[in-house]
């Protein structure tokens, strides 16, 4: 069962981050503002990591996103974030879009 999806609004923390902006010149006015905790997983339950502890597949905790042209990831994709409640390990996934 997925958790709630809660939107994270990223906030810059300095001049230099205000000046980088949020967002990508050549692509989807979305990319930049998908950051979020919770909601549905942006991979398939098959490519969902396994815990290397129990073997169990890690439940989606929430995904990043590519900021700008200047920080991307994957060519405007995200990262996933993952977590196995029962072992506390953690891993990450590239998405590409």
């Amino acid at each position: 069962m997925n958790s709630p999806a809660w939107r994270l609004r990223p906030e810059p923390l300095n001049d230099a981050a205000e000046a980088a902006g949020i967002g990508l010149v050549w692509g989807d006015a979305e990319v930049g503002l998908r950051h979020r905790v919770g909601g549905d997983c942006p991979l398939s339950d098959s490519d969902r990591p396994v815990c290397s502890s129990c073997r169990e597949r890690m439940a989606f905790y929430g995904q990043l996103d590519t900021m700008n042209d200047d920080i991307v990831i994957a060519d405007a994709g995200l990262l996933a974030v993952f977590i196995c409640h029962g072992c506390g390990e953690a891993a990450a996934v590239v998405v590409s879009p």
